[in-house]
């Protein structure tokens, strides 16, 4: 009774010890978990892009033409790796401007030209082809780049792949427009571009040339080639061209070559050159006249005139122009192997030739009506009989039923190039 409260019995009873409940095993966890104290900062889960994501915008990527290659439908493997630079973006190793790829390491160039050839719009009997391909082996010239997917622009049912028999290995080229680069220690710095006439986006296809225009910084943009005319083989062939620039006088002077007044159906490559002429660069376009009715596969003297005017421009040797090649061909030529016309017409061609180039280049002014036979021949080639009119600059190359060929038959490099 004298126990207070807070005194415990004399005879405690014995307390009686719970068993531990068992715990369930820690399970792993991918990440780690967030600490139970709130106020110490919690680990955040890293942020990654999962393979199919990537593979789901790489199209889009490519779409925006900065260098990503979709990959192939099913494709499981690792997504492209992308290097960003100016101007361009390297693609697992491959450097894109533009629609072209380009060969890395990427060469040091100078203040370059560039030389174009366009086919089969005004290359007619590869002129342009054969004085590119001159120049090329001159300086031992690099592939610089070609079309990334050369299908976007051109249409296989025109211009076909080819197929070829390599050491018993059948291979096939696709039709590509392929660039090539000079840089020599002295001398000009050279780009020449064997270009195909785009048939699909034309518009997309000049501003992939102006991409690699800006890129390497080049000076002048030139267009060479070849067309058809009603000029004699007898005579020394004319070349004539248009262009933009302080100097444009001065090289045309040096060449020989004449102003063209031609107007008429052209190609959409031509906007290049203007918009060049735009951006502050010189323009240039020589273009050979060949005798109508010469239907040769490689005018090697129409290459010698066109090369004459490159080796006074860029200081190359004289020889490579082969001119004795070119003067052997149309000397070798006769009118038992169906070239040449008769002798009568022949005559009426370079009487023309003469009134029109022979004085100065003066126009002439007073015309003779043809014979009935002559006007015959002329219109069954397809030439405007207007004597007050007689450039015909407008690249003979071009018709449906006269296309320029491609592919010169001394350089067998460009047999990708080849046209149907």
């Amino acid at each position: 009774s004298d126990r207070k409260p807070w005194q415990t019995s004399s005879n405690p009873q014995p307390i009686q010890s719970k068993e531990p409940e068992p715990k369930e095993p820690d399970r792993p966890t991918p990440y780690p978990q967030p600490d139970a104290n709130p106020q110490s900062p919690s680990p955040r889960r890293p942020k990654i892009l999962s393979i199919p994501f990537i593979h789901a915008i790489t199209p889009i990527l490519s779409i925006l033409s900065i260098g990503v290659k979709p990959p192939f439908p099913g494709s499981r493997g690792p997504p492209p790796v992308l290097t960003l630079r100016p101007g361009g973006v390297t693609v697992c190793g491959v450097m894109r401007i533009g629609e072209f790829e380009i060969a890395e390491p990427l060469p040091e160039l100078r203040d370059p030209h560039l030389l174009a050839v366009l086919r089969p719009w005004i290359d007619v009997g590869n002129v342009g082809s054969l004085a590119l391909g001159r120049i090329e082996r001159y300086h031992r010239s690099q592939e610089l780049g070609r079309l990334h997917r050369p299908g976007r622009f051109y249409d296989f049912t025109r211009y076909r792949p080819r197929s070829y028999l390599v050491s018993g290995q059948r291979e096939v080229t696709i039709p590509n427009s392929i660039i090539r680069y000079a840089n020599p220690e002295e001398g000009r710095h050279l780009l020449t571009a064997h270009l195909l006439e785009p048939h699909l986006y034309g518009e997309d296809y000049c501003d992939a040339l102006l991409e690699i225009i800006r890129y390497f910084g080049v000076k002048q943009y030139s267009l060479v080639g070849g067309m058809y005319d009603m000029v004699p083989h007898t005579r020394p062939l004319v070349m004539s061209g248009i262009g933009a620039g302080p100097n444009l006088q001065r090289d045309y002077a040096n060449t020989g070559a004449r102003t063209s007044n031609y107007e008429g159906p052209t190609t959409i490559t031509y906007t290049v050159s203007n918009t060049a002429a735009q951006l502050g660069l010189e323009t240039r376009a020589f273009v050979v006249h060949l005798p109508q009715y010469l239907n040769l596969d490689d005018d090697h003297q129409g290459a010698a005139r066109l090369m004459q005017a490159l080796c006074r421009l860029y200081n190359l040797p004289e020889y490579i122009a082969q001119e004795e090649r070119g003067q052997k061909q149309y000397d070798e030529l006769t009118s038992g192997d169906g070239q040449l016309p008769d002798r009568d017409i022949l005559a009426r061609i370079e009487e023309l030739y003469d009134s029109e180039y022979g004085d100065g280049g003066s126009p002439a002014t007073t015309s003779t009506p043809l014979p009935a036979s002559i006007e015959e021949f002329l219109q069954g080639l397809n030439v405007d009989l207007d004597l007050d009119g007689l450039d015909g600059d407008g690249g003979g190359g071009s018709s449906p039923d006269r296309p320029g060929r491609g592919g010169a038959d001394d350089d067998p490099d460009d047999r990708d190039l080849v046209t149907a």
